[in-house]
């Protein structure tokens, strides 16, 4: 298995791409490619301040919370020595009205004259985007690397999140499919002494919030490797990797991949991926709350109302247990 670049590698000065989508606001920093700041606009922080996106991803003094990808191995361009400064045609993008898919495309040429294109496909309405490398190999000798994708995260807690009844917290970690279930939590607290380490067909990898996730979901007939590591800051990286590929001299190959960070909308999420749409939580309960949901779903798609959608799934609740109500209280009186 290729080393993989240490979450600090340096990347010398900083320059970000701005692209802007009906749901996304992301930030891509050209050391590397990576998406350094990603906020949700349709998406408040709070009811008293409407303007203000809730930020998932960030890189500041506040938190260090990234999605970043690369290619490893004997010929790959992330190192132990660096990132890749990738050339782009524009400092940002913006999906037009009438415009459903958005193209984000870096360049990077190796001394060795190999191309490197990196690209991001952002789609109208979609949290999912798809990551795309092509290696057009120009050079005289095979190349030969793998893709690897990663969300790196410190300790700090959730922000915008009060805690609910008793002092309770909602799951703050990492969560992925194994060969024996399509969902397991991977606690942070676990990274240093049980690091995660599975390989399977398809897959995915992600860091789970209360409302909101991101996961990286490589390709889903190719073996891969997904791993969990604990940095000598205290980062947590959860990641996945590719299998290697070998490109001849004078041919081109690809690598692709998708990274989701949005809501954890279930009926979304289980079309991404066997098991991911098991981020969405409902506890003990499960069994009562995800039929309620599914109804309450129903009713809002005609309504196009949460409120009296609510409104409408208590009565539905209160006619459906009428019977037993009132033998319980004729048995109190």
């Amino acid at each position: 298995v290729p080393s993989l670049p240490p979450a600090t590698a340096p990347t010398g000065a900083t320059q970000l791409v701005r692209v802007r989508t009906d749901v996304l606001d992301a930030h891509i920093d050209i050391n590397g490619g990576d998406i350094v700041y990603a906020a949700l606009p349709q998406h408040a922080t709070s009811l008293e301040t409407p303007d203000r996106p809730s930020v998932l991803l960030q890189q500041d003094k506040v938190r260090t919370y990234v999605a970043q990808s690369g290619l490893i191995g004997r010929d790959g361009t992330d190192t132990a020595a660096g990132r890749p400064r990738y050339s782009v045609a524009a400092e940002s993008f913006t999906l037009a009205e009438g415009q459903n898919d958005l193209v984000v495309e870096l360049q990077y040429e190796t001394e060795q004259h190999v191309q490197i294109r990196k690209r991001y496909l952002f789609t109208r309405g979609q949290y999912l985007v798809g990551v795309n490398y092509r290696i057009d190999n120009l050079s005289e000798k095979p190349w030969q690397g793998a893709l690897f994708g990663q969300l790196k995260r410190d300790g700090s807690d959730e922000p915008n999140v009060v805690p609910g009844g008793l002092g309770i917290h909602s799951y703050l970690g990492a969560a992925a499919p194994t060969t024996e279930t399509t969902y397991e939590k991977l606690k942070f607290g676990d990274f240093a002494d049980k690091p995660f380490d599975q390989t399977l067909t398809g897959g995915w990898i992600g860091i789970i919030q209360h409302y909101f996730l991101s996961a990286w979901v490589p390709d889903q007939k190719s073996q891969n490797r997904l791993t969990t590591v604990l940095t000598g800051d205290k980062m947590h990286i959860v990641r996945f990797t590719a299998p290697t590929q070998d490109i001849a001299a004078g041919s081109s190959g690809e690598f692709n991949a998708q990274l989701y960070a949005g809501p954890k909308d279930q009926y979304v999420l289980r079309d991404i991926a066997p098991g991911l749409e098991l981020s969405v939580d409902y506890g003990v309960l499960w069994m009562i709350a995800q039929p309620i949901f599914w109804l309450l779903t129903k009713i809002h798609s005609y309504l196009g109302n949460w409120g009296w959608s609510i409104v409408i799934v208590t009565l539905f609740v209160k006619i459906l247990f009428f019977w037993l109500n009132a033998k319980a209280y004729v048995s109190m009186v």
